[in-house]
């Protein structure tokens, strides 16, 4: 949804929200045996133990990950979420670059708008505003209502009361060292202010995270957000570095945590965004990651851009094997092509380093024709071997398609979410995985979605094997799991 006008002339900020896709709420421990879930409202739940007890941690996270353990210890790093509702209490947790860059976009949104001679509820932000330069427009708003002149409260009139409750929010990086205790408090890595989710990946040494910071300016449409690439190292505090701009919606690590792969779109981003316009050109990278130090202070050492290769795709949907490949969606283009072949489907290929002038597919022409209906985010996850791998059906359809590349076996697995309800194909271990069905469906339950684990049996055959979420109260399933009638 585009949120760039403004709505009551400054209620609603200048921001593009991915709110139509599923993401990553559930993230599995490296031996599967247990979870994290961003539930309804940000809460994080933790799933242990062989019946997947749940345990509320009363935390908001804005991401999460799992780290290695230490002497079979579970650890964890989050993105936890902290509220801010007037200016000064956020103002003590930015750096001062922050509050210089949130209070020029507050007095560039105040003067817009005191110049501005029209209905006021036809204003709209200059494309060359300064909250199109990655600063959170919540925070903007929330500074301009508590720092606002008697002019602009005049000109604004009797509405000034509706911006009585703006919220902004800042991130912390911390590192939890034992995930079962209830009361850590973890250490702090590192504070920044964003708006929106945040994906984040840590490398599996453990060393460093990547994490995908919201760029509302730079979206390509609704289905197509934008983020910079920063890395952060887990073991020192102060080290949050911006890596690269105009990224995609997923980044993958190399096994030995020595580089990461992820997706640039190429150009600038369309004057006019389009709703469904899921398909850019962009360049697949890869980039060396490491750490050094200068004055006592980790400084990460970013190595080159390797473009391997120019593509059609969603920005979306890239992993590494355990050989060290990598596996991404891309669309197959053919031309010249007849109407008749146009939109051709995407698919997924591998790219072997040791011969980087070439691709091969990962899906035979007969599964690929099999697999009819994709969803438009090209989002898909290989087991831990690589043997199997989920695709993402269409959201209308609702199916999840399963294929085994060792025995050539394909199962659909009906009634699954796709959309913001839904959550990205999420491996436990070989054998299971997890998926949001829909209200009703014969693994859940009649009222509501429900978060469904499946098994796969030896002959290859998809069952539910649990409903982690069925007995789960309603804060934690929320603007989640609740249907839009709850």
């Amino acid at each position: 949804m585009n949120r760039k006008r403004l709505f009551a002339v400054l209620v609603i900020a200048c921001t593009v929200w991915p709110g139509c896709l599923p993401e990553k709420r559930v993230v599995w421990s490296r031996d599967g045996s247990r979870a994290m879930v961003r539930a309804g409202g940000d809460r994080l739940i933790l799933l242990d133990g062989p019946t997947l007890t749940p345990r509320d941690s009363g935390l908001p996270v804005l991401g999460m990950d799992w780290l290695p353990e230490a002497n079979g210890t579970p650890r964890a790093v989050l993105l936890k979420r902290h509220d801010y509702t007037t200016w000064d209490s956020l103002k003590s947790n930015l750096t001062p670059d922050e509050v210089r860059k949130v209070a020029a976009a507050a007095k560039d949104l105040g003067d817009q708008f005191m110049t501005f001679q029209g209905p006021t509820d036809q204003f709209k932000l200059k494309d060359d505003s300064l909250l199109n330069d990655g600063v959170c427009a919540d925070a903007a708003l929330l500074c301009l209502r508590d720092t606002a002149t008697p002019e602009l409260k005049a000109k604004f009139g009797g509405k000034w009361g509706e911006l009585a409750e703006p919220k902004a929010y800042t991130a912390e990086v911390t590192v939890i060292a034992d995930v079962g205790k209830q009361a850590n408090p973890g250490q702090v890595l590192d504070t920044f202010l964003v708006s929106g989710r945040v994906p984040v990946a840590a490398d599996p040494t453990g060393r460093t995270l990547a994490l995908l910071l919201p760029r509302p300016d730079q979206s390509l449409a609704d289905a197509q957000p934008a983020y910079a690439l920063a890395v952060c190292d887990l073991t020192r505090p102060k080290s949050l570095t911006v890596v690269d701009e105009r990224v995609g919606m997923c980044v993958a690590w190399s096994g030995d945590g020595r580089q990461i792969a992820y997706f640039r779109y190429v150009g600038d981003p369309p004057k006019e965004r389009k709703p469904d316009d899921a398909s850019r050109l962009g360049h697949l990278t890869v980039r060396d990651i490491s750490w050094t130090e200068a004055d006592g202070k980790p400084v990460a050492q970013v190595g080159a851009p390797k473009q391997v290769g120019v593509l059609f795709n969603s920005l979306a949907g890239l992993q590494y094997t355990p050989d060290g490949n990598l596996v991404f969606a891309a669309l197959p283009m053919t031309l010249p092509a007849t109407t008749e072949d146009m939109p051709q489907r995407w698919t997924l290929f591998r790219w072997d380093p040791r011969f980087p002038a070439t691709v091969s597919r990962v899906l035979d022409s007969e599964t690929a024709d099999w697999f009819a209906q994709p969803n438009q985010m090209w989002l898909f996850a290989m087991s831990p071997s690589g043997r199997r791998v989920l695709l993402a059906g269409d959201k209308d359809s609702r199916k999840l398609y399963v294929y085994d590349s060792r025995s050539g076996r394909r199962v659909i697995v009906e009634g699954v979410e796709w959309d913001e309800h839904g959550i990205q194909p999420t491996w436990r271990n070989e054998d299971q995985f997890c998926a949001v069905v829909a209200a009703g469906n014969e693994s859940g339950s009649p009222g509501r979605r429900e978060l469904v684990l499946f098994a796969i049996d030896s002959s290859g055959q998809v069952k539910a094997a649990s409903c982690p979420s069925r007995d789960w109260p309603v804060e934690w399933t929320k603007n989640w799991l609740e249907t839009e009638s709850k």
